[in-house]
Formats: structure tokens, sequence, C-alpha cells
């Protein structure tokens, strides 16, 4: 008897041994690279690339575990349930150590609720068709099999009805809450904040004046303030994948966005966190690790002329929740804004703050993808009567809807930033929606403070061109330009003299500079085209320029100067005449001539024109009205 128990016990050891063993073979993997992730994200420079390696092969392993918990499912039910704990533990583990990892995906379903309610929902329908097919007497295995049937089912349908009510909902409950100011006229343009410089060319000028051979000019960049003037900011960041892991980025560039001339300031600075630095000194990472739920603008390099330091800004958007039947939805607010210094002190300043903090003053801290947001709701505008309404009107009817429109192919998209006399605004024109071009809307959005009521300048007349239509009367306005060589980019509101024109920028493909700047009056499409900065500046403080012989709308002018250039080409079946022109005091005054406009004896005074002949011109808009040959 006594042998026979040794016996027994010997075999239910030696069983259990190998269920043991088991355990221990299907656990080995997982934990060991949960062990190597962390102890590699301990480390620095390239250490860190085999961590992101390891923790790539922990989520393999992880879901390979599964594989060998279903073979010991029959055999070891306590094996099961001792592997599954390990793994629910070692995920929470993972998770916590390497969260900013899986932040996007984490936001993917974060942004969703309404998806969980629709899998609460299917669960419900496929137990209750799971327990209607068991009383119909039903084998379980089929029981089974129609519930998740249902499921997929219900699944399916319930997220693409709610998927489809999730954005208008979002766009309702912003539309009906909004403060919404209708305003006569748009602010005049703040003359110390002259925007000429695009993006496109600083991105040039920035990668121009780089020298360090590690490091380039992260795109895109920002405006910022510097001593009251703007300029475009970038960060000087780690430049390929091994420097990605090795070195930390060593300045901020400044270009100055106020002059047409290249002026660049480099402010050299070594920040312990940044953009594209891996993996734990990525300013993301650290900012993840201290408020998970939000999403990011890019950095922002602000340059303090109180404490001659440098920093980086982050304003971010975090999130409500709200329930409309029949889901739960989220609603986009403006979080706060962190603030790096580059010894690595971060600082989670809430709106209120950031606008008090003195080396944030006079920075733009709103987010941008915000104002999109908030402009983009106005779509949705019946909403303070009828969320059903206003859906279906964006569905269908397309009542006084909006669209946000950009240039293309110009690097920069709407919102732009301007600094007006009411102080800094973020700036979207929007024309109808469709087929339409014409300039509908203008919204203003305070870029420091977001209690104050979104502005809105309404057009209706039918009379003024959109920002789109108005690059395209610039080519025209210049039809022996090569346009394939060329852009027209950025075109903004401003209002020299109270009157609205779109400033646009004509800049080489390559960005190398700026050709010139042009400025287009909406209702006659008449379009002025300036090279000099005191031009450009003049025209935009108040609609009339100094002596370059450019006109105030409207006016007529007599000029006397030598011809340099004649030109002509056909529009539209009719003769066109370019006319270049130099006077005593500026040289290459565009003029044009149309031919249904003149008179016969100032055709054939035009057709004799040679270079250097001598003329008195009497123009208006730059269009040539009477010509007279002095030699």
């Amino acid at each position: 008897m006594e042998e026979k128990k040794e016996k027994k016990e010997k075999k239910e050891k030696k069983i259990l041994w190998e269920k043991w063993k088991a355990r221990i073979i299907i656990a080995t993997p997982v934990t060991f690279f949960l062990v190597l992730t962390i102890a590699l994200l301990a480390g620095e420079g390239i250490i860190e690339l085999f961590a992101l390696i390891g923790a790539g092969l922990f989520v393999i392993t992880w879901i390979g575990t599964f594989f060998g918990i279903w073979l010991l499912r029959r055999e070891d039910i306590y094996g099961v349930l001792f592997l599954l704990v390990l793994l629910v533990i070692e995920f929470a583990i993972f998770v916590l150590r390497t969260s900013p990892l899986f932040h996007g995906i984490a936001m993917f379903f974060y942004l969703r609720p309404w998806f969980l309610e629709a899998i609460v929902i299917s669960a419900i329908i496929a137990g209750v068709t799971v327990g209607c097919a068991i009383a119909k007497r039903k084998f379980f295995d089929v029981a089974v099999l129609i519930g998740a049937v249902a499921f997929f089912v219900s699944l399916v349908i319930f997220s693409v009805i709610f998927g489809l009510l999730a954005g208008p909902y979002t766009k309702c409950y912003l539309a009906e809450n909004l403060e919404i100011r209708e305003i006569s006229e748009l602010p005049s343009i703040d003359k110390d904040f002259v925007r000429i410089i695009p993006m496109k060319v600083a991105n040039r000028y920035a990668k121009d004046a780089c020298q360090f051979p590690q490091h380039r000019p992260k795109n895109p960049p920002d405006v910022v303030m510097i001593y009251g003037k703007p300029y475009w900011g970038y960060i000087l960041v780690p430049n390929g994948w091994v420097n990605y892991y090795n070195i930390k980025a060593v300045g901020l560039t400044f270009v100055d966005m106020t002059t047409t001339e290249k002026n660049v300031t480099v402010k050299k600075v070594s920040f312990k966190y940044a953009p594209d630095q891996g993996v734990e000194d990525d300013i993301y990472w650290q900012i993840f690790k201290r408020n998970y739920w939000i999403e990011c603008e890019r950095a922002m390099p602000v340059y303090s002329e109180i404490s001659d330091q440098c920093y980086l800004a982050v304003p971010y958007i975090s999130y409500k929740t709200e329930f409309t039947f029949p889901i739960w939805y989220r609603v986009p607010t403006w979080g706060g804004v962190f603030l790096i210094d580059a010894k690595g002190n971060i600082e989670d300043l809430s709106p209120e703050e950031a606008r008090e903090s003195p080396i944030l003053k006079g920075q733009k801290i709103f987010p941008e993808k915000l104002v999109l947001e908030y402009i983009e709701s106005q779509k949705f505008w019946k909403a303070k009567d009828s969320w059903w309404d206003a859906i279906t009107n964006v569905w269908f009817s397309h009542e006084q809807e909006i669209e946000i429109t950009d240039v293309s192919g110009q690097g920069n998209k709407q919102p732009f930033l301007l600094k007006t006399e009411k102080g800094f605004k973020w700036t979207v024109s929007a024309e109808p929606w469709g087929e339409a071009y014409g300039i509908y809307r203008i919204y203003l959005i305070d870029a420091r403070n977001e209690n104050v009521a979104i502005e809105v300048k309404k057009y209706s007349g039918g009379e003024e061109i959109g920002p789109v239509k108005a690059c395209d009367y610039v080519r025209k306005s210049n039809p022996l330009v090569d346009w394939s060589l060329f852009s027209t980019v950025e075109p903004i509101p401003i209002t020299p003299g109270g009157k609205l024109f779109w400033e646009v920028r004509v800049v080489p493909e390559d960005g190398s500079g700026i050709s010139y700047i042009a400025f287009v009056d909406p209702r006659t499409c008449m379009v002025y085209n300036f090279k000099e900065d005191k031009d450009i500046i003049a025209f935009m403080e108040n609609g009339t320029v100094n002596q370059s012989g450019y006109l105030t709308p409207g006016q007529e002018r007599e000029i006397t100067g030598l011809i340099s250039k004649v030109c002509n080409y056909v529009e539209n079946g009719n003769t066109r005449w370019l006319i270049m022109l130099n006077t005593e005091n500026v040289t290459g005054i565009a003029l044009y001539a149309r031919i249904e406009e003149l008179d016969e004896e100032t055709i054939k005074e035009i057709a004799l024109l040679q270079e250097g002949d001598k003329v008195r011109i009497v123009v208006r808009d730059n269009v040539l009205k009477e010509i007279e040959i002095l030699n």
C-alpha cells in the first residue's frame, strides 16, 4: 500500500512538474521580452532602438501566448488561469512603462466612445440571440455560432450608424455653444506686424542658414514674436535615424518675416527634451507621461527677452464627453500649454496661466487645430435651432454652408496668424460650398484667449472673389511669366484704408526668395505688384504707395519716363501690351494696355514704341489710358 501510495505521489508530482514546465515554457518568451524592454529603456542612445524592437517582440509573443493557452485548455485549467493572470499583469506593466508608444492607437478609441457603446449593445443582442437559440433546443455550439454572427453583424451596423452621427454631433454641439459675433469690417493689420515672407521661402532660408551637419530645421515652423517682431521659428532637430537616438536638438532658428530680404537668427541651445529625439528624450513622450488623454500641437520655439533663455511651448487640446441620443461623443476644448526649458523642466499651464506667463507674453497659444474645428462647426449653423436640420442641411441642401479652401501646393494651409489692432487673430477665409469661388465669410479667432467671441465678416454682395481665385488673377495679370517655375502662396485678407485686398506672394518653386507681392482687389480683380519692402508696407498701412509708381486704386496719374521693354500677347481674343517704364526715381514699373479700351490714336502710339523712348503716360489702376511719345 505504501509503495502504491508513493508511486501515486511521484506520478502526481511528475504530472504537476510537467504542467509547470509547460506553463514556464509558454510564459518565458513574453516575460523575457518584457524585462528586456524595460531594461533597455533605461539606457541611452542607440540602446533605445533595441528597446523598441524588444517592445515589438513583446507584443508579438504576448499575442502568441494565447495560442499556448489554447493548447492547455483541456489538460490544465489552473495553468490557463495562471497564464491569463500573468498576461494581464505583464501587459499592465508594459503599458505603464511604454504607454506613449501607443498614444495614437489609444486616442483613436478614446475619441470614439460610441464604439464601446456599439460593442455593449451588440454583446447584449448576441446574448439574447444565444439564449433564444438554446430555448429552441439548438446545440450549444450552434447557439454560440449564431450569437457570434449576431454580434459581428450588429457591431458593423451600429458602428456605421454611430460613426456617421458622431462627427456631426460634435460639430453641432460646438455650433450651438460657441459665441459668434458679426462685425461690419475687418480690423486693420498692425503696422509693426507686416507678414511678408511666406512659409515656403522661410523653409528655404532656414535650411540655407543651417551649419549643423547632423541637424535640420524641423518643418513646419511656427510664427513667434521676438521683441515684438514676427519670425518663423524652427527647432534644429537631429537628422537621420542614428542621430535620432544619439544626439540632442542644438538650437533654434528664426527667420524674419517682415522683409523680402533674408534675415536669419540662430540661437544655440541643447534641449534635454525636444521633438525627433528618441525615445524617452522625445518631448511628446514626456508630455504623455504627464497628461495622456490629450492631443498636442507641434512644439513651438520661444525666446524670452526677459530671461534671455530659449523654451519650447506645446499647446494642447483636451476633450469632454457629451451624450445626445443615441450616442456618447467627445467635444474638443483648449486644455492648456506645456512649457519646457532646455534643462527638461516641464510646466503644465492652464489657459489662464499661459496667458499670464511672462515667457509666453505676446505669443500665440491657442491651438491651431482647434481653430479649424471651431470654424468647421459653422457649417452646422442651424444647430442653434435644430440639430437634425443642421445635419441634413450639411448632408443634402447646403444652405449657407461654408467651405474652407486652400491654394494647392502652397505648403501652408489655413488658418493664418495675423496681428491686428485688436490683437493676435487666427484668420480663416471661407468660400461658399460647391463650385462657388467668391469670398463668403472671414472668421477671426483670438490666438490667446478662448473666451473672446469668434468674429465673422459676412460677404453677400456677389462681387468679391475668394482667395483661391485671387491667385488665379495674379497669374493672369502677368502672362509672360512661366508659371510652372513660380507659385502663388498664402493669400491672406488685409484691409488697407478699410478696403479688403488679398495679399498674395509670388515665389519661385524652390522657395529661394520672393519675386514680388501682389495685392488683389476682390471687387475689380485688379492686381497691384510690389517688390520693395517700403512699397509693400505703405500699401498695407493705408492702401496708398510711395514714389514707386503704383497707384491708389481708382486714381489716375501721369508718369514720365523711358521705355525699357514692350511686349504684346493675346488674351480672350484681344491684344494686350505689357509696358515696362523707368522714371528718375523708380525702375521696372509694369503697366498694362487693353486694345478694347484704347482709341485708334493711342493704339498707333503704342505700336511705334521702342526701347529708350521717352514718353508721357496717363494710367489708372496700372492700366494705360493715354500715351504720348516725347522724343
